[in-house]
């Protein structure tokens, strides 16, 4: 896989298992993401020098709209020097509003290079 193409591999990867983008919960994307890592190697990156890695963070944030807490997964793919244009991410971050009791997730996939 071409880091460009990560965000269709993936797409595609989440077709196979019956996910659709729309309906992702963090139950199904988180172990989707992580077999997409395991099963898709991506062409260029090192794995021996960290050119192709998971990322995880959660956390609180207000950006404009409220305050919602975050669940981020991030494949990172790094070609040659690691310069912003040899660095691509590909993000899936699910949002809920963190005093509901039973939120319903936003959730987005991002694939941009720095």
């Amino acid at each position: 896989m071409k880091p460009e193409a990560a965000e269709t591999e993936f797409v595609l990867l989440m077709g196979r298992r019956g996910l659709l983008l729309r309906d992702l919960t963090a139950e199904h994307g988180i172990p989707a993401m992580l077999a997409y890592y395991q099963e898709e190697r991506a062409e260029g990156p090192s794995l021996e020098r960290d050119g192709d890695m998971l990322l995880y963070q959660w956390g609180t944030y207000d950006w404009g709209r409220g305050e919602f807490f975050e669940l981020d997964i991030t494949r990172q793919l790094i070609l040659n020097d690691g310069e912003d244009d040899d660095i691509w991410q590909l993000q899936l971050t699910f949002r809920f509003s963190p005093t509901a009791s039973r939120p319903a997730a936003r959730q987005s996939l991002v694939l941009h290079s720095r």
